[in-house]
């Protein structure tokens, strides 16, 4: 069985070791999952605007045809 604990304590020590507390971890951390979320949202958004348009494009086809 796969030991998580053990691998949470060893980032959490890392994460110590690089930036001197627990404080400064978390926070360079909370930025970290900031720029993560805000790649996923742009590219959630980008996903939408592709759909809309097929959507769109699937529309003017059917309507097209005889």
């Amino acid at each position: 069985m796969y030991d998580y604990q053990k691998d949470l304590k060893q980032v959490v020590n890392k994460a110590v070791e690089k930036h001197g507390s627990m404080e400064k971890a978390i926070f360079e951390m909370n930025g970290h999952i900031a720029d993560l979320k805000a790649q996923v949202d742009g590219k959630q958004a980008l996903l939408d605007l592709l759909y809309g348009c097929i959507n769109t494009a699937q529309k003017a086809l059917k309507s097209v045809r005889i």
